[in-house]
């Protein structure tokens, strides 16, 4: 989680060095990066116990990491996507932090308004973490063999 934070601050640092962004709601932003460095973490540990191997979980990992980040409007503002698209991009956690990112950077939203952003990452990194425990005895026995 800390190397994740510590990503999010070097761009939030470069965004306002080099474009003077407005950040907006600093506790809204904090708990916002800390909701999305959970998931990641929660996702993260998922993969590393359920994949057979080192080049399958970078190939999952780029297709995760990239493809959430089309299909979440990182790449292309979600409402410019057909609408099959713009329903799928609302099953992604991608698509939640950078909607709770918009709010506060952009709407001047405060912790409040991106809670169920927060929520829905929680939960997500929740689920990752339980899937991790749940594969975890697997991964063991694989790994003494």
């Amino acid at each position: 989680m800390v190397i994740v934070l510590i990503q999010i601050a070097v761009l939030f640092g470069f965004g306002v060095l080099v474009y003077d962004l407005p950040l907006g709601d600093p506790l809204g932003l904090i708990i916002l990066s800390l909701s999305l460095a959970f998931i990641v973490t929660g996702w993260g540990m998922a993969l590393a116990v359920l994949v057979k191997t080192e080049n399958m979980g970078i190939a999952l990992t780029q297709i995760i990491a990239l493809g959430g980040a089309m299909l979440g409007g990182l790449w292309l503002p979600v409402d410019l996507m057909p609408d099959f698209m713009q329903t799928i991009s609302k099953l992604l956690p991608q698509y939640w932090a950078i909607e709770g990112y918009k709010e506060i950077i952009l709407e001047g939203g405060a912790t409040l308004d991106v809670l169920f952003n927060i929520l829905i990452m929680v939960i997500a990194g929740i689920a990752g973490g339980l899937i991790a425990i749940a594969a975890y005895p697997r991964f063991l026995r694989s790994s003494k063999s």
